[in-house]
């Protein structure tokens, strides 16, 4: 075991230091008023940030001015800046793009796999609703283009709990359900609609009003 090794960052710090680098306007200096500021807003007692502001993690609060300098560069040099990003520093790894992806994961491959794995009884239902679903829709084409839907949202349930494919080819599945949400909400609609069709029409009152008159 590593004598030297440092510490992990607590989580209310880093959720501190994050509040302080993109919540304080990047032209203000990051004075005690806004950091008492901060740690009103991330209800964090005052002794525990004294203790978070001494070692062994005073070196994530010399991290966060030079990541506060290296925006206030970035906005002068280019009049704004992007929120939520700060440049990365020479001889740096940007790692925007990782950070990215690994937000669009947990919005989109992530919930469909907790979907899959709490309540897969209802995922098979409402797929089998859908398939059901389809004999209401008259038009061929239109049936074979919400089929094909159909079979993609079932392809990516079953990629989505497999280990082996990437997330990237997860997302190429996931172009292909076109249009299908539409095909389902009219397919649905469909007895309504007949309902609907059904009761006459208020020209043909008017028309057969006049005939009396």
């Amino acid at each position: 075991m590593n004598r030297h090794k440092q510490p992990p960052k607590p989580r209310d710090l880093g959720l501190l230091l994050w509040t302080l680098l993109y919540r304080v306007p990047v032209e203000e200096d990051l004075t005690n008023r806004w950091i008492e500021a901060g740690r009103q807003r991330c209800r964090m007692s005052r002794e525990r940030l004294a203790s978070l502001r001494e070692e062994p993690h005073a070196r994530h609060w010399k991290r966060l001015h030079e990541r506060r300098a290296r925006r206030l560069s970035y906005f002068r040099e280019h009049g704004k800046i992007p929120d939520g990003w700060t440049p990365p520093a020479p001889g740096e790894q940007d790692r925007s793009k990782q950070v990215l992806a690994m937000q669009l994961y947990w919005k989109t491959r992530a919930k469909v796999r907790a979907k899959s794995r709490k309540r897969p009884n209802a995922v098979a239902a409402k797929l089998t609703t859908a398939y059901r679903s389809l004999s209401r829709i008259r038009s061929k084409a239109r049936r074979q283009a919400a089929l094909d839907a159909l079979e993609a949202r079932l392809y990516e349930q079953v990629l989505a709990s497999s280990p082996s494919v990437s997330f990237r080819e997860w997302l190429e599945i996931q172009g292909l359900k076109t249009y299908s949400e539409k095909e389902y909400q009219r397919a649905s609609r469909g007895r309504k609609g007949t309902k609907r069709s059904s009761k006459p029409s208020s020209q043909g009152t008017r028309s057969g009003r006049d005939g009396k008159e």
